[in-house]
């Protein structure tokens, strides 16, 4: 039996060094009989991160950044702002996918990868559905490590006890497993955590979850919408397996199939205008992960769903198409260090058999575990449309890459896996092909020693010929390689290497200075014009605790990992104007106050300590197994123990934030930790072991977080002059928005059981809008005018209505002005007129509720009755089962209308609805083609209107005027009218020859014609006299010339855009980077015509301007610096009997031969100290050391052991002090 000691004692951290990690580290490099333990990763353990969780999916870097842009928009309540550069919309109709880059503003962390545009870019081009795995997937199959399950065990066929079990203190003792028998351990084996699907797409974006409202009950697909819009989310396809082209050796052509386990296959989610939209559904278009060692077909998850199709409700839709290109590997690193002593009972009785016994145990584990995740990303290929193609031509990048441990790699047993890292194949963008139009041309700064860094982006015509151009600077500081421990709490890059001493963490506290690597610093447009942009650090003087859920308010700020936007400077022209914005994150900032208004997320937790009480029974009648534990345990990790109050990915945010600009001042006010939008507690905590920071789930606010409050303008001099202040509806307590949850956390590494479940929340309703109080100030006289804006939703007029029907539209908005009237909007929308299966009920299952069918407009004022000033109804129709608008009426009263005797529509009959005898019809649609165009419809007052399409019914090519469509029809043919319109191009004269007979033969008629060039514009336009205007575009599809049909320039337009090309400009620079020496010089030049400007000597100037930054951060990359030697010396020797001890040193030198000293900043040292036997010169020993050197010479250690001695001073063992290789120096001897 081990001998008991006693446990390390903790306590928090919160600015000091606990006494724990003192203590540990000590103890840790003390002993040398350390215990091996095995772990069992169940759904959720409280020690999961001491391994490699095989259910975790690791996004590739792409989706994780659309991930970080779909949770919220950038705003000053994070630092943060909007940078982004729109490229092209590719559309078809209605439909449209907006192609545009956006970059983060929030910092670099070390372990960030580039995507495929580079370091901090995403490219916006569609969409996906990631899913955050928590506990099990949620589709996973019976099967585990362990065994196969008679029951299914993943959520989505569980869910429903959830939601049975929620407030059932006993089913969620039994969910703890703890003292279970076996049939409860079986019944209760199942996940009871719902996977967070995250979506972001065409300016939507959110959350949604599956759920069940009973055991066995119809699944039920929540969404947590980030705005004010209705989605409907499907899941088409749960396949039972799925192949994907795993290509493992781009070079040679080598690749596999790998397959997963049971997995969705397929998502859709509808917008609330019917628009349905696609995910996955090709193996191309889905991404893998595989955390495990391929030995089982679920450790491959599929963790992201990319936008296959846009379908309109009309049928037609937008096709995109992906592909794999490569896998890719991820290297993680995590230190570990686990303590705990036990005391236990033990009873057995079998048959006549008992036995006992009770005893104490000690264990402690110290590990750095290194994992490799293998991920396969998809890659945008086309985008297609029935009009246009549109192509993404991408190739491997040449950029920095993991240090992949060879070891590691080994360790996946499948050898298709086991590559090196040369066969992990990062892509980059390398051109967008519109075809016919233009092309996007992607420039990188792509090395082995760095991060892929997008540099400039050309744009040019179908023919190459460049006309615009994006260039971009980046501070030139390079961030450390991967995995390196060089990370503040917040993993962003700090310059100093830790280690586990006593100096911890100092080592791990953020600097400003080298936050700001490599962060995008200016943008110069093809305009001549520019943005550059300064950042700063966070800061915060409050921080959101949890257990209890309070804020501390901290003595002075405190600065935090991370960046914000500092200040901004803009100009459309290169000569112009520049606009400045800066912005100020504290309190009251117009009283000169200093106080940040920052709040952290939570300290990072690095240690963590409890005592736990377990029991267990197994067995029946005839033998019978029980007992009960007592543990006192500890942990340390160098990775965040605890999960944070983050808000939608930000650790810091503001609650008030004040922007200056040349105009004057303004400040923003936000909902926050700190002023009611906190975290929740969970509904219950049940389980059997304690600890001194809780490790339970708990209820986030973060939806809730992050909404304007208020604003504020000032004037120049400070004076008030507007104030806008905003409310919110929000929802918390119905529980139709609602998804129940258990969060349970399991450990079994000391062989008895640790568990506790906590009851959680996730809320899925948005925070509505529902009143806007805006005060105008006049300075000068004093005085002000007010409005009030409010809103009522679907709950506020239906308090008692099926929440299904909520469809968060406004249903009234009231505007009081200054005068006390008030100015009423009256929606009414498909919920109100669905009955049996009528045309509007067919409207709420194809989710198109956000249309509104009855729009009303009512005066109330102050003195008199109220009045109906405008009253609108659209209904709709079912033509050939494609639901479109039938007839628009108007309501016309005789004279003024009161607003009492207004009739509202109402539900009529399975035909249509019922409504005021005062409306009247103004336009009805008669025919539609089917494609949804309008064929044919009659405006009141007038004739009936009918229209010709092509381009594959994108354009009208004539309206037909005073006859009915089927005079049309007998004319043209219904054939020719359909085959004309299917076409993809049509030139004027072809559109001529083919309307030219209605002209001839329909005497009454009104014709105008149209031809165009497809995804420009307009080409001609003949009206009904025959006369005939054409229109000419430039390169860049802007409208050039109107002409006559005689070829006489009727109009013409000229652009502001530049044309002047700049000459070469070249220079030389001097690497100035160098921790030590000298840098190289390195000469670098801007090539003619990189730039363009208004006239040649403007052109130069940028090119000239670019030259001198890109010049500088050229040569700091690829310039040399003089050779820094490295040499361990020994000084003050002192050779007593028993020992003989030095002084130990590293010393620098510019020469091998260590005759030149040179200093050194900051450099990273590794070296080892070796121990050999004296008697037969063996290594016996050998203990690997870094430390951050500065100077000329650095002690290593003072007064160290070099040699053992007997008794009687014989030698006994040796110890050498040998440096480790480092990119930093070169070792001397």
């Amino acid at each position: 039996m081990i001998k008991k000691k006693s446990p390390p004692t903790f306590i928090k951290h919160d600015g000091q060094f606990p006494l724990f990690l003192h203590r540990v580290i000590k103890w840790i490099n003390s002993f040398k009989h350390a215990f091996i333990f095995a772990v069992l990763l169940c759904p959720l353990t409280i020690f999961g991160q001491a391994g490699f969780d095989i259910n975790k999916t690791f996004p590739s870097p792409d989706v994780a950044s659309l991930g970080g842009f779909g949770l919220a928009p950038p705003s000053p309540f994070t630092g943060q702002v909007d940078i982004s550069i729109p490229l092209y919309t590719v559309g078809y109709k209605e439909l449209q996918v907006p192609i545009s880059l956006s970059y983060s503003t929030g910092g670099h962390k070390i372990e960030d990868h580039p995507g495929w545009v580079g370091l901090g870019w995403t490219l916006k081009s569609g969409g996906s559905v990631y899913r955050k795995v928590n506990g099990l997937y949620d589709e996973h199959p019976k099967q585990t490590p362990t065994g196969t399950y008679t029951n299914e065990i993943g959520y989505l066929y569980n869910c429903g006890r959830v939601a049975d079990d929620f407030d059932n203190s006993s089913a969620i003792y039994n969910y703890t497993l703890n003292n279970a028998t076996p049939t409860q351990l079986t019944d209760n084996a199942y996940d009871a955590f719902p996977d967070e699907f995250i979506f972001n797409f065409n300016g939507y974006s959110g959350t949604f979850f599956f759920t069940r409202p009973y055991h066995n009950g119809p699944l039920e697909i929540k969404v947590k919408s980030n705005g004010d819009y209705k989605l409907k989310a499907e899941i088409l396809t749960i396949s039972n397996s799925i192949e994907f082209d795993d290509w493992f050796h781009t070079v040679n052509q080598e690749m596999t199939v790998s397959s997963t386990d049971r997995s969705i296959y397929k998502i859709k989610i509808t917008d609330d205008k019917g628009v349905a939209y696609i995910f996955g559904g090709d193996p191309n278009a889905i991404e893998f992960s595989n955390n495990g060692d391929y030995t089982f077909d679920f450790y491959t998850i599929a963790n992201a769903w990319h936008l296959t199709e846009i379908i309109s409700p009309l049928g037609y839709k937008i096709q995109l198409n992906y592909k794999k290109a490569g896998r890719v590997f991820v290297q993680t690193k995590q230190r570990n260090v686990l303590f705990y002593d036990y005391s236990y009972d033990f009873h057995s009785n079998t048959w006549i058999l008992f036995t006992s016994g009770s005893g104490t145990v000690q264990h402690t584990n110290d590990t750095e575990i290194t994992s490799i995740s293998v991920l396969s990303p998809s890659y945008l290929k086309s985008i297609v449309t029935p009009l246009q193609t549109m192509e993404f031509s991408s190739s491997e990048s040449t950029q920095l890459n993991y240090p992949l441990l060879t070891s590691k790699l080994n360790d996946i047993t499948d050898p298709n896996y086991r590559w090196g890292a040369d066969d992990s194949h990062w892509q980059k963008l390398d051109k967008i092909n519109i075809i016919g139009l233009r092309q996007i041309k992607f420039q990188y700064l792509s090395e082995s020693t760095r991060r892929l860094q997008l540099t400039g982006i050309d744009i040019t015509n179908s023919i190459e010929e460049e006309r615009s151009k994006y260039s971009f600077i980046y501070n030139p500081m390079q961030l450390p390689a991967y995995n390196s421990k060089m990370a503040d709490h917040w993993g962003y890059y700090n310059g100093h290497s830790y280690a586990y001493d006593e100096n911890y963490l100092t080592t791990r506290d953020p600097n400003s200075s080298y936050l700001q690597a490599e962060m995008l610093q200016k943008i110069t447009y093809p305009t001549g014009g520019y943005m550059e942009l300064e950042y700063e650090p966070h800061d915060y003087k409050k921080i959101a605790r949890q257990f209890p859920f309070t804020i501390d308010l901290q003595s002075a700020n405190k600065m935090a990992g991370g960046l914000r936007i500092k200040k901004i400077t803009a100009s459309p022209l290169y000569d112009g104007v520049p606009l400045v914005k800066e912005y100020f994150y504290i309190k009251d900032y117009l009283s000169d106050s200093t106080s940040s208004s920052g709040l952290l997320a939570g300290i990072p937790q690095y240690t963590i300590s409890g005592v736990a009480k377990s029991a267990y029974y197994t067995g029946n009648y005839w033998g019978a197994t029980w007992g009960s534990q007592v543990m006192n345990y500890g942990r340390m990790m160098d990775n965040n123990l605890l999960p944070l109050s983050n808000t939608n990915g930000a650790h810091v945010t503001y609650s008030e934030v004040w922007e200056k600009s040349a105009d004057g001042f303004k400040v923003y006010k936000y909902s926050n930790h700190d002023n009611g939008y906190s975290d929740k507690a969970p509904k219950k905590i049940i389980g059997n072991y304690t600890s001194q920071w809780h490790e339970e789930g708990f209820t986030s606010m973060e939806s809730f977080r992050g909404l304007l409050l208020s604003s504020k303008d000032f004037d120049l001099n400070k004076n008030l002059v507007k104030e806008t202040t905003y409310q919110y509806a929000i929802d918390t307590a119905s529980s139709h928005y609602q998804v129940p949850y258990f969060y349970r956390n399991l450990n079994y590494s000391t062989g008895y059981l640790l568990s506790r479940v906590s009851a959680c929340l996730f809320y899925t309703k948005p925070a509505l809008l529902k009143s806007i109080n805006e005060t105008l100030y006049n300075v000068a006289t004093s005085s002000s005018i007010n409005n009030l804006t409010e809103t009522k939703f679907y709950t506020d007029k239906f308090p008692f209505g099926p929440l299904v029907n909520d469809n968060y539209q406004p249903f009234e908005k009231k505007t009081t002005n200054s005068d006390l009237s008030q100015a009423i909007q009256s929606y009414a929308y498909a919920n109100q007129f669905s009955y049996g299966s009528n045309v509007y009920n067919k409207m709420i299952t194809a989710n198109m509720v956000s249309l509104p069918i009855e729009n009303i407009n009512y005066l109330k004022r102050v003195v008199g009755d109220s009045l109906i000033t405008s009253a609108v109804i659209s209904t709709y129709k079912e033509f050939d089962t494609l639901i479109l608008p039938h007839r628009i009426l108007q309501y016309h009263p005789l004279g003024f209308s009161l607003s009492e005797n207004y009739l509202e529509a109402t539900i009529g009959d399975a035909n249509g609805i019922t409504f005021d005898t005062k409306y009247e019809e103004k336009v009805k649609y008669e025919k539609y083609d089917p494609l949804g165009n309008v064929k044919s419809m009659l405006v009141f007052g007038t004739k009936t209107s009918n229209y010709l399409w092509s381009y594959k019914g994108q354009y009208p090519i004539a309206e037909i005027k005073n006859v009915p469509y089927a005079a049309v029809e007998n004319v043209l043919g219904t054939t020719a009218i359909s085959t004309f319109s299917n076409r993809s191009t049509a030139s004027h004269s072809d559109v001529e020859t083919f309307v030219n007979p209605l002209r001839l033969g329909l005497d009454t008629a009104f014709t105008t014609s149209m031809s165009y060039e497809p995804l420009v514009g307009m080409s001609s336009q003949t009206d009904p006299k025959g006369l005939t205007s054409f229109y000419e575009y430039d390169d860049q599809q802007r409208l050039l010339n109107i002409k006559n049909k005689d070829g006489n320039i009727l109009k013409n337009y000229r652009y502001a855009y530049f044309k002047y090309a700049n000459e070469v400009q070249s220079g030389t620079f001097i690497k100035n980077n160098c921790l030590t020496g000298t840098g190289s010089s390195v000469y670098y030049a801007i090539a003619a015509g990189t730039y363009y400007a208004t006239s040649v000597a403007a052109a130069n100037a940028l090119a000239q301007n670019a030259l001198t930054s890109e010049g500088q951060a050229n040569a700091n990359s690829l310039g040399t610096c003089t050779g820094v030697y490295a040499k361990i010396t020994l000084t003050n020797i002192d050779e007593q009997l028993r020992k003989h001890y030095a002084d130990v040193y590293v010393s620098f030198f510019t020469d091998a031969a260590c005759t030149i000293p040179c200093t050194v900043s900051n450099l990273a040292v590794n070296y080892r100290k070796e121990g050999y036997s004296a008697s037969t010169s063996a290594l016996i020993s050998t203990i690997n050391y870094s430390a951050t050197a500065s100077g000329t010479s650095y002690l290593l250690g003072e007064a160290l052991v070099i040699q053992d001695n007997s008794p009687g001073g014989t030698p006994v063992n040796y110890y050498s002090f040998l440096l480790n290789t480092s990119s930093g120096y070169t070792i001397a001897y």
